[in-house]
């Protein structure tokens, strides 16, 4: 009978260390089935948010780019602006410098007259 309760014994620890061991294997294979849905997921993120800094770079290459051309656009407009304004002037100068060559006498009166005036505005400002 003390052989048979240890047999009985022995079995009962045995199907227990059975039980842990398969236990043991489904919380592995959980595990490793949880961990690669995590890594599947993980990296379909890294790869969204990949995506979305190549997006992100290309719309600031482009908007970079556009700014660029516009500048460009700008200093050309500037450019042709200012060539025209010094030929203006220059026409002006050109015909100003004709004027008094014709009538150097009109042109000294003028000058006296335009100083006057000029000076008795700016001298009547100060007493206001």
């Amino acid at each position: 009978m003390a052989a048979d309760v240890t047999r009985n014994q022995a079995r009962a620890s045995d199907k227990t260390h059975e039980r842990i061991d398969q236990a043991a294997e489904r919380i592995k294979h959980q595990t490793a089935s949880a961990a690669d849905k995590t890594k599947g997921k993980l990296d379909a993120a890294a790869g969204r948010a990949e995506e979305s800094v190549r997006e992100a770079a290309d719309a600031g290459t482009r908007g970079a780019h556009h700014a660029v051309d516009k500048a460009a656009d700008w200093r050309e407009c500037g450019s042709a602006a200012v060539g025209r304004a010094r030929a203006r002037a220059g026409d002006w100068f050109e015909g100003a410098r004709a004027c008094v060559r014709r009538n150097p006498a009109e042109s000294v009166a003028i000058t006296l007259v335009a100083g006057s005036l000029l000076g008795w505005l700016l001298h009547s400002s100060r007493r206001a």
